[in-house]
């Protein structure tokens, strides 16, 4: 059947089924982005508490950039529908279900749009401010304020909303709002406080108005986590129209597995009570031990793999789980060192940090790693990888020392892969495969493997505070146990990097 035989997806679709009571419910949520993370993650959290009559109301989509006017338009072509696909294993069993999801009202073009923006700030039953405009958006950049302008950049545009807020309300405490950024920087919420609060002091605002944006209003901070990978790469649209009934153009795929961390007030656990939340969301007091875990372990054991992977030429995620040596070698890693590194007691057992708690999660992280749906490219786990290595691996590292008073083993071969990597892709380049250059380059180690300038160069790579944040040269035995990976790996027959995974520490 071809697409332009199906009709597109509109309320029409959904009349006289179970979902459109769902249309009629108010406008209750500001939500800042428009992308796939926020369909498949927000929206589609607040259609199963609309479900489930545990807040009842939509959202008013407002793009933040001028790039996402075209998916402006697809929403509103589509009355803000769209089908989000949940896909892989969820203990064990095998998920694959589809669902329309009718959280969005309607969207707006913020720029072209302002006054309507403006006029949702006029709206009491609005009370909550949802956002993803990714690390780049939650930034200062001057930005002058001129009434009735939009301001270029998201914190400047949350000001002037709760400026115009504050002005219609004329300073009433109950008109405050509650922002939950979902952006992936440490503490967000406090971050987007101070960025509006300087805004504020700079446009010289009324500091009645500063006064009320910190008393009337709440800046949650919060952990997301859920892979939400968009329409399939390698479908038809005209076969999945078909198998839908409809066309979709904002069809949005995601994994089963889904949190959300939220160190909420009085006045979030007002608008939604916790007792009645979906499993994945968590009202807590404090969510470091959320952040910790899940930058130790699910990002730990992606900037880990991501060096062992690419020198062996596997290719995804899910392959390099299910190889019989880099699996295993992952797995021993997070369960024997990151968890150990991270584990704290809990006076129940179920402390967010506790030992168990850290298994169950690492077991979880485990199955997300091998979903079969998710084509997660190993390439694309190295974008700033330097940085990533000093937030994810060597909190860990320090941990383990403090801990124990001896090093990680298996964190000592995985820093050595990356100093690896980062030398092989001198030679071969970012476009080429680094498996190879391995071999182009074994050579060279195999004659320096008895050479003090190996040692050296692997110290120099290590003692680098501006990258680091400290000297890793300092610490005892980390630059010697690297450059012991180096030479077994310079000394092995084949281009494989699997020498590194040393038997007597994997147990393998």
């Amino acid at each position: 059947m071809a697409t332009e035989r199906v009709s597109r997806l509109t309320q029409k679709t959904l009349r006289g089924g179970a979902q459109e009571a769902s249309l009629e419910l108010p406008e209750r949520i500001v939500q800042v982005g428009e992308g796939r993370f926020l369909r498949g993650f927000a929206d589609w959290i607040i259609q199963q508490m609309n479900d489930a009559g545990s807040f009842q109301g939509r959202a008013v989509v407002l793009a933040p950039r001028p790039s996402g006017a075209g998916t402006i338009e697809l929403l509103n072509g589509q009355d803000g529908l769209f089908t989000v696909a949940l896909r892989g294993l969820d203990d064990g069993q095998l998920i694959d279900r589809r669902e329309v999801v009718t959280t969005i009202s309607r969207a707006l073009d913020t720029v072209a749009q302002w006054s309507a923006v403006l006029a949702l700030a006029e709206d009491a039953a609005i009370q909550l401010l949802i956002s993803n405009t990714t690390e780049a958006g939650l930034v200062y950049a001057a930005d002058p304020y001129q009434p009735g302008v939009c301001p270029t950049t998201f914190p400047a545009k949350v000001t002037a909303y709760l400026y115009h807020r504050y002005q219609h309300f004329k300073g009433s405490e109950e008109a405050g709002m509650t922002m939950l950024p979902t952006e992936l920087v440490e503490r967000n919420g406090d971050l987007l406080r101070t960025l509006v609060e300087r805004y504020s002091q700079e446009w010289k605002l009324p500091m009645p108005f500063v006064g009320w944006v910190k008393r009337s209003n709440s800046f949650c901070n919060t952990l997301v986590d859920r892979i939400v990978t968009g329409f399939p790469k390698n479908v038809d649209p005209e076969v999945l129209a078909a198998e839908l009934g409809y066309q979709d153009a904002l069809y949005t795929e995601a994994e089963p597995f889904y949190l959300w961390a939220i160190e909420a007030d009085a006045r979030l656990r007002s608008l939604w009570p916790e007792h009645r939340l979906p499993r994945g969301v968590r009202l807590v007091e404090d969510i470091t031990p959320f952040q910790r875990t899940k930058v130790g372990i699910l990002n730990g054991a992606h900037t880990a793999l991501y060096p062992l992977a690419r020198l062996s030429g596997v290719h995804t995620v899910a392959e390099a789980m299910d190889h019989h040596q880099l699996g295993p070698f992952i797995e021993a890693l997070v369960r024997e060192e990151i968890v150990l590194a991270l584990a704290e007691e809990g006076v129940d057992g179920r402390h967010p940090l506790s030992h168990g708690v850290l298994l169950d999660y690492a077991q979880e992280t485990f199955e997300r790693f091998r979903n079969p749906f998710l084509h997660h490219q190993i390439h694309d786990l190295g974008l700033n990888n330097q940085a990533k290595i000093r937030a994810r691996l060597l909190p860990s590292l320090r941990q383990y020392v403090a801990r124990f008073g001896t090093l990680p083993k298996r964190l000592g071969r995985v820093m050595a892969a990356h100093w690896m990597l980062e030398q092989v892709m001198t030679v071969v380049g970012e476009e080429n495969d680094p498996a190879q250059g391995l071999v182009q380059i074994r050579k060279t180690w195999r004659g320096l493997r008895s050479d003090d300038r190996l040692l050296s160069s692997v110290q120099a790579w290590l003692g680098r505070p501006a990258v680091w944040g400290e000297d890793l040269s300092a610490l005892p035995g980390l630059a010697e146990w690297m450059l012991e990976a180096v030479q077994a790996v310079a000394a092995a027959d084949t281009a494989a990097l699997y020498s590194i995974i040393n038997p007597d520490v994997t147990g393998l």
